[in-house]
């Protein structure tokens, strides 16, 4: 059977070494309906040479017949850096967490696969609310999950930043996945934690409702991910689901509305309940800006800024 539709995603990316550190090791890809965001370990030798060859390996997917397909592409990463560790002993001990979303068709359908396995963290930001989909794979994410630490007590834990699960520590390795449906209007965000252990999540909800530009939203979340301290890499990457055949997304005005994180039980907080603020409801609009890496699977429409010819990536 024919798919009815397909979705195109319209993607911008943008990463920052941080106001504390001297080298950046986090790593992203925006290739051909592929998404990455990997983030080297801190404190480990190499940990930007291990970020880097988890996207490389990601950037081999050409074409997936299922979530499977993304989950094997993450543990050849996996192969990849410990092989590479092994033949180099300055190498040894690096390692790297990997977020990462892809579309897969079967059927008459299009999919999502998303995949991850450290902290760094995929979101869905749908109809003004901001939903977790990944889960951490951090010490202080399963005391929170065992109920021995509140929320808020882990955004302070002097020790937030240890994962429980990474690339390169061993040769196999456990890789979580979801397979997620896309909607016209959803915005995933992919993100390293220097994002969201700086910026507080009701406000990278009102950033993603209120910037219509993929370009601008994570231009602006580095910046406030900066300026709440910047202690570690920031690397933020949005994608846009677009329905390229009814695209009124540079001209719609955007109307007021409030914007919500949902908690782990479904629920939602709205604006003005445990700080959320109001945002608008602005839907996403494909440009381009500076040195920000975009991408859009299948056919490009991509009104520059400046630049209202279409082109290809």
């Amino acid at each position: 059977m024919a798919l009815e539709r397909e979705f195109l995603f319209d993607a911008a990316q943008q990463t920052h070494v941080g106001q504390v550190r001297k080298v950046n090791q986090d790593a992203s890809l925006i290739d051909m309906g592929v998404f990455a965001v990997a983030d080297g370990m801190g404190g480990h030798a190499a940990g930007d040479i291990a970020a880097a060859l988890a996207v490389e390996e990601l950037g081999k997917v050409i074409r997936m017949a299922g979530v499977e397909d993304l989950v094997s592409a993450v543990k050849d990463a996996n192969k990849a850096i410990t092989r590479r560790a092994a033949s180099d002993i300055e190498l040894q001990g690096m390692g790297t967490t990997v977020v990462a979303l892809a579309s897969y068709i079967e059927g008459d359908a299009q999919y999502l696969a998303l995949v991850n396995v450290g902290d760094s963290r995929g979101y869905r930001f749908r109809d003004g609310v901001l939903e977790q989909l990944t889960e951490d794979h951090s010490l202080v994410a399963d005391l929170v999950r065992d109920g021995m630490l509140r929320p808020d007590q882990a955004e302070q834990h002097p020790q937030r930043n240890v994962i429980t699960r990474a690339l390169g520590i061993d040769d196999n390795v456990q890789v979580d996945s979801w397979v997620h449906t896309p909607v016209v209007g959803d915005r995933f965000l992919l993100c390293s934690d220097g994002l969201f252990n700086e910026v507080p999540v009701p406000e990278i909800a009102q950033v993603l409702a209120e910037e219509p530009w993929p370009e601008d939203a994570v231009d602006k979340l580095v910046d406030m991910a900066n300026e709440g301290g910047g202690r570690d890499n920031i690397t933020v990457l949005i994608v846009d689901v677009v329905d390229p055949d009814n695209d009124n997304r540079a001209d719609a005005a955007p109307a007021a509305a409030e914007s919500g994180v949902a908690s782990v039980d479904g629920s939602t907080e709205a604006a003005g309940e445990s700080g959320a603020a109001p945002a608008s409801n602005a839907e996403p609009v494909v440009a381009d800006a500076g040195d920000k890496s975009r991408g859009l699977l299948g056919r490009v429409f991509g009104r520059k800024k400046g630049n209202s010819s279409d082109g290809t990536t």
